[in-house]
């Protein structure tokens, strides 16, 4: 069974090993979780959490989804950990370059990065600075993972999962929380 859908910038397949129903909701599941970290992470909605964060965050604590705290953290520490080689913090510069959708406030401020996030309590972020975050590439990677555990939490044990030109196959072994990332469409 395959269903697509136009997520996250690309078309996202979903196939798994059966055509039983129980295993249709779960593709149904996996395209809703998908479907809720691009609402919660876009930069392109204006009405995304991110867009909040972006907006608000230098000016007041924001509470925020655990999935996009999560997100915001494991950033924050590739960051770190890549001596801040890795920053989603670049987003005003993608805007200017024309690779991200104009933002207004995106030329009036001197914009911080994502080791300027403070986390405050779980859930609870502030910045010392503005920010103009882009989590595209992160937010992708966490949604695969999450609709990959939504698969595997529904029963479905062979199949595959296909942000545009990436191939995530999903193979349920005895490490049930071990899956492949292909680099095409091909391999899987």
């Amino acid at each position: 069974m395959i269903r697509c859908k136009p997520l996250l910038g690309t078309f996202v397949e979903i196939s798994i090993d059966s055509i039983n129903d129980p295993h249709l909701l779960a593709i149904e599941k996996a395209f809703a979780a998908i479907q809720k970290v691009q609402g919660l992470m876009s930069f392109h909605h204006p009405q995304s959490e991110l867009s909040r964060i972006n907006a608000h965050s230098h000016l007041q604590e924001l509470e925020i989804h655990p999935w996009t705290f999560t997100v915001l953290k494991v950033a924050q520490e590739v960051h770190h950990q890549s001596t801040g080689l890795f920053n989603c913090g670049i987003g005003h510069r993608l805007v200017v370059a024309g690779l991200l959708p104009h933002n207004p406030d995106s030329t009036r401020h001197h914009f911080g990065g994502i080791e300027d996030v403070q986390f405050i309590s779980p859930n609870k972020i502030k910045s010392s600075k503005p920010l103009c975050l882009d989590l595209g590439g992160i937010a992708k990677g966490f949604a695969i993972d999450i609709a990959v555990d939504s698969l595997k939490a529904d029963g479905a044990a062979l199949g595959a999962l296909m942000p545009g030109e990436i191939c995530v196959c999903l193979e349920v072994k005895p490490n049930p929380s071990t899956y492949a990332i292909q680099k095409d469409r091909q391999s899987c």
